[in-house]
């Protein structure tokens, strides 16, 4: 699957109503990955392997901790631009 990056996304990962982590299988079905492998290799190309954790029931997200990344990759795709158009 194609994956361009969007702000739904961004907004999910940051939300700190899945804090302290979230299961990967959750993940997948709610970013509509095809599989859990797809969403880790996802998780992965935008910097979140560190917080990728192996528990006994599967792979979750720290999403406390990587909240941060992904929240500045979320400023850095949809900044804003001034009234006089500069960037």
């Amino acid at each position: 699957m194609e994956r361009s990056l969007d702000y739904d996304i961004y907004r999910l990962l940051t939300c700190n109503r899945y804090k302290p982590d979230v299961k990967l299988g959750y993940l997948t079905e709610e970013l509509a990955f095809d599989d859990d492998a797809e969403c880790a290799a996802f998780l992965c190309d935008h910097g979140a392997e560190q917080y990728l954790e192996k528990k006994a029931d599967g792979l979750v997200l720290q999403t406390g901790k990587a909240g941060a990344v992904f929240q500045a990759a979320k400023d850095a795709a949809f900044r804003k631009v001034d009234i006089k158009g500069q960037i």
